[in-house]
């Protein structure tokens, strides 16, 4: 069951994602994909061996072999600890993203419920276990890295050949202003070559969703799901 402050906390948590963990890595190496962690999330290893993550509703900075854990209130707060000064969009602005992440007061508290921040790191861990299925497969051609992306807070791969326009990315949102419930999903690259098909059944996009409530967590209700969708866009299946 998706818990009662699910909303306001994947929201909050969203903003600590793009305004302090992926910047936090962003200025040190350029990049912002961040991966599933016990708990939430985080960046990768990057710099000098330093990750910055979330853990339910805890922020933890590790550095030179130490760790330091502080409490999220708001993103200030959160900032400093991760690099010792205000919350960054730079990398939102430098990438110059079509779909910009919205900017959050930095001083706002921070409405992180810890059963709800619980589920979201449940949530991600799904995602990372069926995405690193999928994209162990031959029939994933040319699969991408999972990455847990900082602008849209999805975890997604993408596959397909991208020469026969047959290409898509497959993966799994927390949920947004269109579906506030967690979804998997694939979002076609190039919709008007796609086969025509009533699995392509999203609105906001062109590709497919299947909401947390038509699964509920069965990993592989959610799996074969992924893979019938891959392979009728891949001409696969009739």
């Amino acid at each position: 069951m998706i818990p009662r402050r699910f909303v306001p906390t994947r929201e909050a948590l969203h903003a600590v994602a793009t305004h302090v963990v992926a910047p936090a890595r962003y200025r040190t190496t350029g990049r912002i994909g961040m991966r599933w962690t016990p708990g939430g999330f985080g960046t990768p290893l990057f710099g000098e061996r330093e990750q910055v993550r979330v853990c339910e509703d805890r922020l933890i900075v590790e550095r030179g072999g130490e760790q330091a854990e502080t409490p999220l209130t708001t993103l200030r707060a959160a900032a400093a600890a991760a690099f010792d000064g205000p919350p960054d969009l730079t990398w939102a602005r430098d990438l110059d993203l079509h779909d910009p992440p919205e900017p959050w007061d930095f001083d706002a508290p921070l409405d992180v419920d810890e059963e709800a921040a619980r589920f979201l790191g449940e949530w991600f861990g799904l995602a990372w276990s069926v995405l690193g299925q999928l994209r162990a497969e031959p029939a994933s051609v040319d699969a991408s890295e999972v990455q847990l992306w900082p602008e849209h807070f999805d975890a997604a791969l993408e596959c397909g050949s991208d020469a026969d326009r047959r290409r898509a990315s497959l993966g799994f949102s927390p949920g947004d202003g269109a579906l506030p419930q967690p979804y998997a999903y694939v979002s076609l690259w190039y919709p008007d070559d796609a086969p025509e098909s009533p699995a392509w059944n999203a609105t906001s996009f062109r590709g497919a969703v299947l909401p947390w409530s038509e699964f509920e967590g069965d990993s592989q209700a959610v799996l074969e799901w992924l893979r019938e969708r891959r392979d009728l866009l891949a001409n696969r299946l009739p």
